[in-house]
């Protein structure tokens, strides 16, 4: 851009092999949060809740006992995938997107909405969110396919800051993706299908965008991998800032990933699921019991006729032998006491059924009965608001701006490099003349962005007539709102997006009515006139 020089190079990557970069210390423990909300914590582990091993056709028992915590749950509670959807659905869920504004421009204020729209972002932020919530970081970038606007989400144990622009804001100065994946590649000498496995690198500085060709995890072990395979893609935008965006879930200054909505609850989890697997696997045995003959076992002749097939051979009689219910009771009232804990300390609400036909019949009796969790939404609220939508948003608005007085540019190949946002067009109608006017949009000149978040939970109808009521009654029986006002805070109730088109029905229906009362007046006067009798009466 103007004013700013840039060199291409690739300098701000150290030189070292991709798996040194991609998979220190920070990825490992941002990849075990992020496996509790994808329920594949326990994947890893070789004995099923049996203490048997897995992968075999006959149960194969170790020569010792395995502990709990080496086996595989059977049944689970995945609680931190619970957390984590509460929260995003409570934040960026149906209707809870903030309406963006931009106060003093509306041609701007289109724009972004615009923008929003076409780039998906309410579905890209719930996302992005879904990953902070279980990682502690959020990612997000963007950019433009054939003028197109494009909003990416990345899964931040993937993404390392190679460089902070500021540090204190978390704006990036240049950063990094990479991460390996297998696939199946055709070898021509033995003629069959091998894994291999490959590396997909991305970097991003204020000046460019760069996606390597799939890397060879040959190339991938070179310190000098970043020079030795080609670029897939390389966008030089020349933008002055990386079009990267750092967002902490919940703020932690001292570190760069901020925290996860479960954050030091994991261990819990695990005990969680342990009590549900030892319960399910004790009730469903309990549903087969075991017959247990009271004689010696030095008798048993090898037969028993019984459904299961087995037995125990005890002098004395024989019974089945049963798990007690109340073990299972215990361990279930534990295993709800834990849940319950861990929503308490995530600041999560599960409310109950009853509670919400019952008690809670209004906007107010839900904030209350929610309160611990809107505390928590409204960080939520300000951290991807603040740090991902607003910045988004306004650097898309700078990029537009800049293309408007860029003329465009050729590339080494002949082809026109695209130097225009393209956005579908506001379509006016003038219901006068029923003409139909196309106007496409442009960015405004203002940058300053507002969001106007929505409450959590709108009013209800019993929340409206108690309040207009009750200000009508406070003011002597007289109205206490103009009529302008009383249809735009009932407008999002009945689905009215233009206030100003309401109002001029409403004024012009106002209208027809009182002619037709005119009319009909008048109607009814000639009427009487033409039956009245003559003044003076019969008489004269």
């Amino acid at each position: 851009m103007d004013g700013v020089a840039f060199t291409l190079n690739l300098t701000s990557i150290p030189r070292a092999p991709l798996r040194n970069l991609a998979e220190d210390e920070r990825f490992r423990e941002l990849d075990k949060s992020e496996a509790y909300f994808r329920a594949t914590q326990d994947a890893h582990k070789k004995y099923d809740w049996s203490g048997n091993l897995l992968g075999y056709d006959q149960p194969i028992r170790p020569g010792w006992t395995v502990p709990m915590s080496q086996r595989r749950p059977t049944s689970r509670y995945d609680l931190a995938k619970v957390i984590v959807n509460r929260l995003t659905s409570m934040v960026f869920g149906e209707g809870k997107f903030p309406e963006l504004r931009v106060e003093g421009d509306t041609e701007a204020e289109e724009y972004v909405r615009a923008l929003s729209k076409e780039a998906r972002l309410p579905v890209r932020l719930a996302e992005a969110r879904s990953y902070g919530g279980a990682e502690g970081t959020a990612c997000l970038s963007f950019g433009f396919v054939d003028g197109a606007p494009r909003v990416r989400v990345h899964n931040p144990k993937h993404v390392s800051v190679l460089r902070w622009k500021d540090r204190d804001e978390f704006v990036v100065g240049a950063a990094m993706k990479a991460f390996a994946y297998p696939r199946n590649v055709y070898n021509n000498e033995t003629r069959r299908f091998e894994r291999k496995w490959f590396w997909t690198v991305t970097f991003w500085d204020e000046l460019q965008e760069i996606i390597w060709r799939d890397i060879p995890e040959w190339i991938a072990n070179e310190p000098d991998w970043q020079t030795k395979w080609p670029r897939d893609f390389q966008n030089v935008h020349a933008y002055g800032f990386a079009p990267l965006y750092w967002i902490q879930n919940k703020p932690d200054s001292s570190d760069t990933d901020g925290e996860s909505d479960y954050i030091g609850l994991e261990s819990t989890f695990d005990d969680i699921n342990r009590l549900m697997s030892a319960t399910t696997k004790g009730t469903v045995a309990n549903v087969d019991p075991t017959l247990v003959i009271k004689e010696d076992p030095a008798t048993n002749t090898g037969q028993v006729f019984k459904g299961s097939g087995n037995a125990i051979f005890a002098k004395g009689g024989a019974e089945y032998l049963e798990l007690k219910g109340t073990a299972v009771e215990a361990a279930e009232r534990q295993a709800d006491h834990l849940r319950q804990a861990c929503l308490d300390v995530a600041g999560v609400v599960l409310a109950d059924p009853e509670e919400l036909s019952g008690a809670a019949q209004s906007a107010k009796a839900l904030e209350i009965l929610y309160q611990p969790m809107l505390a928590n939404c409204d960080t939520l609220r300000d951290q991807y608001g603040e740090f991902g939508i607003k910045r988004i948003l306004v650097d898309m608005l700078k990029v537009a701006r800049r293309f408007l007085t860029t003329a465009p540019t050729v590339a080494t190949d002949g082809t026109l490099v695209q130097s225009k946002i393209l956005l579908p067009p506001k379509i006016e109608t003038d219901e006068e003349s029923g003409t139909v006017t196309v106007r496409e949009l442009t960015p405004g000149t203002s940058e300053r962005v507002t969001l106007n978040w929505r409450p959590y939970f709108s009013p209800t109808w019993k929340d409206i007539v108690d309040a207009t009521t009750g200000m009508k009654n406070a003011n002597g029986g007289k109205p206490t709102v103009s009529h302008r006002s009383s249809v735009q805070a009932i407008a999002p109730l009945i689905g009215v997006e233009d206030i100003d088109e309401e109002m001029k029905r409403i004024e012009e229906e106002a209208e027809a009515d009182m002619e037709r009362q005119q009319e009909a007046f008048e109607s009814q006067v000639e009427t009487e006139s033409m039956f009245a009798e003559p003044k003076g009466g019969k008489g004269e």
